[in-house]
């Protein structure tokens, strides 16, 4: 069993430190867990921005679809790509998946990407999230 801990930031959202990679690039980041992030393919885990996939020189699928963008509160057009994360406490990789389905959200932060449920659920297998909310800390148990 392997857990790993974030914390709360002012806002409740739940942020882990992570790190993007596709080949040999890689791109620290936050990782922001939006519990509530679905898409119309259960296969599309986790978004991020135009800029970090620019940087990751990811290959955009040719296929376009509509997807419910969170900060602007309207369906926006958006593409796939394939890549990989490691997720980290400390510094220390602490878990690593490959070749994730992952949705290009335009507009969104620069620097954080959004996990949704099925990561945690399909990918991680996540037994359980541990939130508290009085010392702003929580853990998520794989």
């Amino acid at each position: 069993m392997i857990s790993i801990n974030g914390i709360l930031n002012e806002n409740l959202d739940l942020l882990i430190e992570g790190e993007l990679f596709n080949g040999s690039a890689n791109y620290i980041t936050y990782i922001i867990i939006d519990t509530g992030f679905v898409t119309q393919d259960d296969t599309t885990h986790i978004a991020l921005s135009d800029k970090i996939s620019a940087k990751l020189k990811l290959q955009k699928s040719e296929k376009t679809f509509e997807i419910w963008h969170p900060t602007e509160n309207k369906p926006v057009i958006c593409q796939t790509a394939n890549l990989g994360i490691r997720l980290k406490e400390n510094n220390q990789t602490k878990f690593e998946v490959e070749k994730i389905n992952a949705v290009i959200l335009p507009n969104l932060h620069d620097d954080e990407i959004l996990i949704g449920p099925d990561f945690l659920l399909k990918d991680l297998k996540c037994r359980r999230l541990i939130i508290n909310y009085e010392e702003f800390y929580f853990k998520v148990v794989i």
